[in-house]
């Protein structure tokens, strides 16, 4: 199993991303990837780390595909994948339908086509192929990268139900998961395996990554607020149930009604060890060894909460660093 690192940590500024990448790199780090919500984009972080570093794989987890056109990313991987000496991986997903419909204004009916006419453009124009695509969510016209990248990029695509997991096994290169527990990761690639299947495909060649929280030890409810939160939006509640978790699922949307500390008190203890890693990489190791049974070949840490009383988001993001430093023989 290989380990990555996270950039969407707190308050972590992009100079402070930046520098953390260059410690993961000397650290053994197989890994840096960046987010795009509410923060700092995705892709200029990269541009400098991949400046900065010269082994690191570099990848975005993830892109939603409502905030930029195909023709625009493919240009972007296409430069990173430049700028980097082939590093780059191309994450991309559907993002939620708040964030897509209220803060993007942009449409998300059909999602599952969109993001499937959305990523076979890409890749065409990854390939170096001219594309003349008119679908029902899209269209691209008489386009051609002047220069395609070399290595091609690899494309994944984030899942969480059963279609969209057949989706990226039917197409993509790797599947990123994110609040899976290792039930939950065995069940979603078997359906992975299904889509790579039935296009003809190995499913042995579509990587499995997840996103996997790290808890901070400074603040232990911090975990519980951060998991709450995602219960909340339906796109992750719905991801939870088919993990056979809707009681779990129940109780924290119960406890929203009486306010943010009532349902982050109502996630069960269980839940949160199954779906979250603990900031000691011994302790840790039990989670790491299910996740790879379960057919994780790579590990994004995301740390949340804080270091302790008085620590910023780089103190967090040390801590991790150093607990989950891969041994010399590992690298």
């Amino acid at each position: 199993m290989r380990l990555g690192i996270c950039t969407e940590i707190g308050s972590l500024a992009p100079s402070q991303a930046v520098e953390m990448a260059v410690r993961a790199e000397q650290l053994g780090f197989a890994g840096v990837w960046t987010s795009e919500s509410g923060g700092p984009d995705g892709i200029a972080p990269l541009a400098a780390i991949a400046a900065r570093t010269r082994r690191l794989r570099l990848g975005t987890a993830i892109l939603p595909i409502a905030n930029r056109t195909p023709v625009l990313t493919a240009m972007t991987a296409a430069t990173l994948q430049a700028l980097s000496a082939g590093r780059f991986v191309l994450g991309l997903g559907l993002s939620t339908r708040h964030v897509v419909t209220r803060w993007h204004g942009q449409p998300h009916d059909r999602p599952l086509l969109r993001l499937r006419e959305y990523v076979t453009v890409v890749r065409d124009l990854l390939g170096g192929r001219r594309v003349d695509f008119a679908g029902s969510t899209l269209g691209v016209h008489g386009f051609r990268l002047r220069s395609a990248p070399q290595p091609t990029v690899p494309v994944y695509v984030a899942a969480l139900g059963p279609r969209a997991c057949r989706l990226a096994g039917s197409l993509a290169d790797g599947v990123i998961f994110f609040l899976k527990t290792p039930a939950g990761v065995r069940q979603a690639v078997a359906w992975v395996a299904e889509g790579a299947a039935a296009a003809g495909r190995d499913p042995a060649d579509v990587e499995v990554v997840l996103m996997a929280p790290v808890v901070g030890t400074g603040d232990p409810d911090a975990a519980r607020a951060y998991v709450a939160g995602y219960v909340r939006v339906p796109e992750y509640a719905s991801s939870l149930r088919y993990q056979g978790l809707g009681a779990a699922v129940e109780a924290i949307q119960a406890g929203w009604a009486d306010g943010r500390d009532r349902a982050a008190a109502s996630v069960p203890d269980e839940l949160l060890q199954s779906l979250c890693l603990p900031s000691d990489r011994a302790a840790a190791e039990a989670l790491l060894a299910e996740l790879a049974n379960a057919g994780v070949r790579t590990v994004l840490l995301l740390p949340v909460g804080s270091a302790g009383a008085g620590a910023t988001a780089c103190d967090l993001a040390d801590r991790v660093l150093w607990a989950f430093a891969p041994v010399p023989a590992a690298t």
